[in-house]
Protein backbone atom coordinates (compact mmCIF):
# COMPACT_ATOMS: atom_id res chain seq x y z
CA UNK A 1 0.00 0.00 0.00
CA UNK A 2 2.77 2.47 0.92
CA UNK A 3 4.10 1.48 -2.56
CA UNK A 4 1.19 2.48 -4.32
CA UNK A 5 0.91 5.51 -2.27
CA UNK A 6 4.37 6.54 -3.13
CA UNK A 7 3.71 6.17 -6.89
CA UNK A 8 0.73 8.64 -6.30
CA UNK A 9 2.21 11.50 -4.53
CA UNK A 10 5.65 11.00 -7.14
CA UNK A 11 3.21 11.45 -9.82
CA UNK A 12 1.39 14.19 -8.17
CA UNK A 13 4.25 16.37 -7.53
CA UNK A 14 5.99 15.81 -11.33
CA UNK A 15 2.10 17.14 -12.75
CA UNK A 16 2.41 20.17 -9.71
CA UNK A 17 6.33 21.04 -11.22
CA UNK A 18 5.10 20.82 -14.65
CA UNK A 19 2.51 23.23 -14.70
CA UNK A 20 4.83 26.05 -13.94
CA UNK A 21 7.41 24.91 -16.61
CA UNK A 22 4.61 24.96 -19.18
CA UNK A 23 3.50 27.90 -17.96
CA UNK A 24 7.17 29.75 -18.12
CA UNK A 25 7.77 28.14 -21.22
CA UNK A 26 4.34 30.03 -22.42
CA UNK A 27 5.28 33.56 -21.57
CA UNK A 28 8.51 33.05 -22.26
CA UNK A 29 7.19 32.41 -25.88
CA UNK A 30 5.18 34.88 -25.90
CA UNK A 31 7.72 37.44 -24.56
CA UNK A 32 10.07 36.16 -27.27
CA UNK A 33 6.86 37.02 -29.99
CA UNK A 34 6.63 40.14 -28.28
CA UNK A 35 10.34 41.02 -29.01
CA UNK A 36 10.03 39.94 -32.17
CA UNK A 37 7.02 42.19 -33.24
CA UNK A 38 8.56 44.82 -31.58
CA UNK A 39 12.08 44.76 -33.72
CA UNK A 40 10.30 43.95 -37.09
CA UNK A 41 8.26 47.19 -36.29
CA UNK A 42 11.20 49.58 -35.95
CA UNK A 43 12.96 47.69 -38.63
CA UNK A 44 10.38 48.83 -40.62
CA UNK A 45 9.86 52.87 -39.52
CA UNK A 46 14.46 52.33 -39.49
CA UNK A 47 13.92 51.40 -43.59
CA UNK A 48 10.65 54.01 -44.11
CA UNK A 49 13.29 56.38 -42.43
CA UNK A 50 16.05 55.94 -44.76
CA UNK A 51 14.01 55.59 -47.65
CA UNK A 52 12.65 58.94 -46.55
CA UNK A 53 16.17 59.93 -46.35
CA UNK A 54 17.39 58.63 -49.33
CA UNK A 55 15.02 60.66 -51.26
CA UNK A 56 15.65 64.12 -49.91
CA UNK A 57 19.25 63.72 -50.12
CA UNK A 58 18.45 63.20 -53.89
CA UNK A 59 17.00 65.95 -54.19
CA UNK A 60 19.84 68.04 -52.34
CA UNK A 61 22.19 66.61 -54.54
CA UNK A 62 20.30 66.79 -58.01
CA UNK A 63 20.20 63.58 -58.48
CA UNK A 64 16.15 63.92 -58.42
CA UNK A 65 15.87 65.41 -61.50
CA UNK A 66 13.84 68.53 -60.65
CA UNK A 67 12.07 68.98 -63.78
CA UNK A 68 10.73 65.88 -64.68
CA UNK A 69 9.49 64.86 -60.85
CA UNK A 70 5.86 65.24 -60.79
CA UNK A 71 5.02 63.08 -57.91
CA UNK A 72 6.53 62.69 -54.38
CA UNK A 73 5.56 59.96 -51.62
CA UNK A 74 7.49 60.74 -48.30
CA UNK A 75 4.22 59.38 -46.39
CA UNK A 76 5.13 57.40 -42.75
CA UNK A 77 8.15 58.92 -42.49
CA UNK A 78 8.06 60.38 -38.77
CA UNK A 79 8.44 63.97 -40.60
CA UNK A 80 7.66 66.68 -37.51
CA UNK A 81 8.86 69.54 -39.95
CA UNK A 82 8.32 69.77 -43.46
CA UNK A 83 11.48 69.36 -45.73
CA UNK A 84 12.64 72.86 -47.11
CA UNK A 85 14.07 70.18 -50.20
CA UNK A 86 10.27 69.34 -51.38
CA UNK A 87 10.00 72.94 -52.29
CA UNK A 88 12.94 72.68 -55.11
CA UNK A 89 10.09 70.58 -57.03
CA UNK A 90 8.45 73.39 -58.80
CA UNK A 91 6.81 70.54 -61.28
CA UNK A 92 5.53 68.84 -58.76
CA UNK A 93 2.32 67.59 -59.19
CA UNK A 94 0.91 64.95 -56.69
CA UNK A 95 2.31 65.24 -52.78
CA UNK A 96 1.68 62.56 -49.85
CA UNK A 97 3.01 63.69 -46.43
CA UNK A 98 0.53 61.21 -44.84
CA UNK A 99 0.92 59.44 -41.10
CA UNK A 100 4.08 61.72 -40.38
CA UNK A 101 4.20 64.52 -37.36
CA UNK A 102 3.24 67.57 -38.95
CA UNK A 103 1.69 70.41 -37.75
CA UNK A 104 1.99 73.09 -40.22
CA UNK A 105 3.73 74.14 -44.06
CA UNK A 106 5.38 76.75 -44.81
CA UNK A 107 4.45 80.20 -46.18
CA UNK A 108 6.25 79.50 -49.52
CA UNK A 109 4.80 76.51 -50.23
CA UNK A 110 2.38 77.65 -52.59
CA UNK A 111 4.53 79.65 -54.48
CA UNK A 112 7.01 76.80 -54.28
CA UNK A 113 4.90 74.10 -55.94
CA UNK A 114 2.31 76.15 -58.29
CA UNK A 115 1.33 72.67 -60.03
CA UNK A 116 0.35 70.20 -57.33
CA UNK A 117 -2.96 69.41 -57.80
CA UNK A 118 -3.05 66.91 -55.35
CA UNK A 119 -1.64 66.86 -51.68
CA UNK A 120 -2.64 63.78 -48.89
CA UNK A 121 -2.02 64.86 -45.39
CA UNK A 122 -3.52 61.33 -43.91
CA UNK A 123 -2.61 61.18 -40.30
CA UNK A 124 -0.23 64.14 -39.08
CA UNK A 125 -1.08 66.35 -36.34
CA UNK A 126 -2.67 69.57 -38.11
CA UNK A 127 -5.18 71.48 -35.66
CA UNK A 128 -5.37 74.12 -38.44
CA UNK A 129 -5.78 73.71 -41.99
CA UNK A 130 -2.91 76.20 -43.49
CA UNK A 131 -4.04 79.03 -44.92
CA UNK A 132 -1.19 79.35 -47.83
CA UNK A 133 -2.97 76.29 -49.36
CA UNK A 134 -6.28 78.53 -50.77
CA UNK A 135 -3.46 80.32 -52.63
CA UNK A 136 -3.01 76.74 -55.02
CA UNK A 137 -4.83 77.71 -57.93
CA UNK A 138 -4.31 74.11 -59.79
CA UNK A 139 -4.87 72.16 -56.21
CA UNK A 140 -7.97 70.06 -57.00
CA UNK A 141 -7.62 66.89 -53.79
CA UNK A 142 -7.00 67.68 -50.40
CA UNK A 143 -6.94 65.39 -47.53
CA UNK A 144 -6.74 66.27 -43.96
CA UNK A 145 -8.29 63.10 -42.87
CA UNK A 146 -7.76 61.88 -39.19
CA UNK A 147 -5.65 64.76 -38.02
CA UNK A 148 -6.77 67.22 -35.15
CA UNK A 149 -7.98 70.01 -37.10
CA UNK A 150 -10.27 72.25 -35.28
CA UNK A 151 -10.11 75.31 -37.63
CA UNK A 152 -10.51 75.88 -41.11
CA UNK A 153 -10.09 79.73 -42.31
CA UNK A 154 -12.11 80.63 -44.65
CA UNK A 155 -8.53 81.90 -46.61
CA UNK A 156 -7.58 77.94 -46.30
CA UNK A 157 -9.44 76.97 -49.34
CA UNK A 158 -8.95 77.23 -52.84
CA UNK A 159 -11.59 77.81 -55.04
CA UNK A 160 -10.40 75.08 -57.00
CA UNK A 161 -11.34 72.05 -55.16
CA UNK A 162 -12.87 69.40 -56.50
CA UNK A 163 -12.07 67.06 -53.73
CA UNK A 164 -11.81 68.03 -50.14
CA UNK A 165 -11.55 65.34 -47.26
CA UNK A 166 -11.76 66.55 -43.87
CA UNK A 167 -13.40 63.34 -42.32
CA UNK A 168 -12.31 62.22 -38.82
CA UNK A 169 -11.39 65.41 -36.58
CA UNK A 170 -12.98 67.89 -34.34
CA UNK A 171 -14.38 70.87 -36.96
CA UNK A 172 -17.46 72.54 -35.05
CA UNK A 173 -17.91 75.42 -38.31
CA UNK A 174 -17.14 75.58 -41.81
CA UNK A 175 -16.07 78.69 -43.48
CA UNK A 176 -18.15 80.19 -46.19
CA UNK A 177 -15.11 80.39 -48.62
CA UNK A 178 -16.31 76.45 -49.40
CA UNK A 179 -19.37 77.84 -51.01
CA UNK A 180 -16.74 79.40 -53.45
CA UNK A 181 -15.62 75.85 -54.27
CA UNK A 182 -17.58 75.42 -57.39
CA UNK A 183 -15.71 72.57 -58.81
CA UNK A 184 -16.26 70.25 -55.96
CA UNK A 185 -17.75 66.93 -56.81
CA UNK A 186 -16.65 64.68 -53.48
CA UNK A 187 -17.17 66.29 -49.65
CA UNK A 188 -16.48 64.31 -47.02
CA UNK A 189 -17.06 65.71 -43.54
CA UNK A 190 -17.98 62.39 -41.57
CA UNK A 191 -16.53 62.10 -37.82
CA UNK A 192 -16.53 65.68 -36.77
CA UNK A 193 -18.84 68.02 -34.61
CA UNK A 194 -20.34 70.27 -37.31
CA UNK A 195 -23.73 70.88 -35.94
CA UNK A 196 -24.90 72.43 -39.45
CA UNK A 197 -24.16 72.96 -42.70
CA UNK A 198 -24.54 76.46 -43.69
CA UNK A 199 -26.46 77.36 -46.93
CA UNK A 200 -23.63 78.45 -48.73
CA UNK A 201 -23.34 75.10 -49.55
CA UNK A 202 -26.11 75.10 -52.24
CA UNK A 203 -23.90 76.50 -54.62
CA UNK A 204 -21.96 73.49 -55.06
CA UNK A 205 -23.93 72.48 -57.99
CA UNK A 206 -21.04 70.22 -59.08
CA UNK A 207 -21.10 68.35 -55.58
CA UNK A 208 -21.74 64.14 -56.73
CA UNK A 209 -20.97 62.61 -53.54
CA UNK A 210 -21.50 63.71 -49.55
CA UNK A 211 -20.37 62.14 -46.13
CA UNK A 212 -21.74 63.93 -43.35
CA UNK A 213 -22.17 60.96 -40.84
CA UNK A 214 -20.94 61.29 -37.25
CA UNK A 215 -21.57 64.48 -36.94
CA UNK A 216 -23.76 66.70 -34.56
CA UNK A 217 -26.29 68.00 -37.06
CA UNK A 218 -29.77 68.77 -35.60
CA UNK A 219 -31.97 70.09 -38.73
CA UNK A 220 -31.59 68.09 -42.14
CA UNK A 221 -30.61 70.63 -44.75
CA UNK A 222 -33.26 71.13 -46.89
CA UNK A 223 -30.92 72.81 -49.97
CA UNK A 224 -29.43 69.47 -50.35
CA UNK A 225 -32.54 68.21 -52.31
CA UNK A 226 -31.72 70.91 -55.07
CA UNK A 227 -28.30 69.83 -55.78
CA UNK A 228 -28.62 68.33 -59.27
CA UNK A 229 -25.94 65.79 -59.11
CA UNK A 230 -26.32 64.94 -55.78
CA UNK A 231 -26.07 61.06 -56.00
CA UNK A 232 -24.18 60.13 -53.03
CA UNK A 233 -24.99 61.20 -49.47
CA UNK A 234 -24.10 59.40 -46.17
CA UNK A 235 -25.80 61.14 -42.95
CA UNK A 236 -26.31 58.71 -40.18
CA UNK A 237 -25.38 59.15 -36.37
CA UNK A 238 -26.69 62.98 -36.64
CA UNK A 239 -29.28 63.98 -34.37
CA UNK A 240 -31.35 64.45 -37.28
CA UNK A 241 -31.30 61.10 -38.42
CA UNK A 242 -32.21 59.62 -35.14
CA UNK A 243 -36.05 59.53 -35.48
CA UNK A 244 -35.41 58.16 -38.94
CA UNK A 245 -32.97 55.30 -37.78
CA UNK A 246 -35.49 54.78 -34.93
CA UNK A 247 -38.43 53.68 -37.40
CA UNK A 248 -36.55 51.82 -39.27
CA UNK A 249 -35.77 49.60 -36.49
CA UNK A 250 -38.92 48.95 -35.20
CA UNK A 251 -39.92 48.11 -39.12
CA UNK A 252 -36.77 46.18 -38.86
CA UNK A 253 -37.95 44.28 -35.57
CA UNK A 254 -41.60 43.47 -37.45
CA UNK A 255 -40.53 42.53 -40.69
CA UNK A 256 -40.04 38.92 -41.22
CA UNK A 257 -36.35 37.88 -41.49
CA UNK A 258 -34.75 35.28 -43.42
CA UNK A 259 -31.89 33.73 -41.63
CA UNK A 260 -28.47 32.98 -43.96
CA UNK A 261 -25.75 31.25 -43.11
CA UNK A 262 -22.35 33.22 -44.55
CA UNK A 263 -21.09 30.69 -45.89
CA UNK A 264 -23.95 29.94 -48.50
CA UNK A 265 -23.15 33.06 -49.53
CA UNK A 266 -20.35 32.19 -51.73
CA UNK A 267 -17.88 34.82 -50.67
CA UNK A 268 -14.61 34.58 -51.68
CA UNK A 269 -12.53 37.22 -49.40
CA UNK A 270 -9.50 36.35 -50.94
CA UNK A 271 -10.76 38.34 -54.48
CA UNK A 272 -12.13 41.85 -53.84
CA UNK A 273 -14.20 43.70 -56.26
CA UNK A 274 -12.32 46.70 -55.09
CA UNK A 275 -12.73 48.96 -52.16
CA UNK A 276 -13.11 52.96 -51.09
CA UNK A 277 -13.51 55.18 -47.88
CA UNK A 278 -16.25 52.76 -46.85
CA UNK A 279 -14.30 49.43 -46.95
CA UNK A 280 -13.77 46.48 -49.04
CA UNK A 281 -16.26 45.35 -51.51
CA UNK A 282 -16.64 41.36 -52.51
CA UNK A 283 -19.34 39.40 -54.95
CA UNK A 284 -21.01 36.72 -53.64
CA UNK A 285 -23.98 34.56 -54.71
CA UNK A 286 -27.46 33.18 -52.99
CA UNK A 287 -27.26 29.70 -54.16
CA UNK A 288 -31.21 29.11 -54.41
CA UNK A 289 -31.84 32.55 -55.94
CA UNK A 290 -30.34 34.76 -58.93
CA UNK A 291 -30.12 37.72 -56.68
CA UNK A 292 -25.83 38.35 -56.41
CA UNK A 293 -24.12 40.07 -52.81
CA UNK A 294 -22.17 42.70 -52.46
CA UNK A 295 -20.15 42.43 -48.74
CA UNK A 296 -18.95 45.20 -47.45
CA UNK A 297 -16.49 45.50 -44.37
CA UNK A 298 -16.35 48.94 -42.85
CA UNK A 299 -13.65 49.55 -39.94
CA UNK A 300 -13.72 53.49 -38.58
CA UNK A 301 -12.35 55.60 -36.03
CA UNK A 302 -16.40 56.34 -34.57
CA UNK A 303 -16.81 52.60 -34.49
CA UNK A 304 -14.27 52.30 -32.24
CA UNK A 305 -12.13 49.52 -34.07
CA UNK A 306 -15.41 47.85 -34.60
CA UNK A 307 -15.43 45.21 -37.62
CA UNK A 308 -18.96 45.33 -39.11
CA UNK A 309 -19.92 43.78 -41.99
CA UNK A 310 -22.89 44.14 -44.25
CA UNK A 311 -24.44 42.13 -46.74
CA UNK A 312 -26.19 44.29 -49.31
CA UNK A 313 -28.15 42.33 -51.87
CA UNK A 314 -27.98 44.26 -55.55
Amino acid sequence: MWCVLFVVVALCAIGFLQRPIRTERSDADEEERRRRREEHRWESLTTMNEKCGKILDRVRSGELDVESTTTLDVSDCGLETFPEEILRLKNLQFLNLGKNDLTDLPASFASKLPKLKILFCLGNKFTKVPEVLGEMKNLFMLSFKANKVREVPGKSLSPSLGWLILSDNEIEVLPESLGDCLPMRKLMLAGNKIKQLPTFMSRLENLELLRASDNRIEIFPEFLYQLPKLAWLAFAANPCTEKAAMNAMERGKRAVKRVVNFEDLGVDEEKPLGSGASGTVYRGEWTDSTSQLKYMVMVKPAMVGRKMKWPLLV
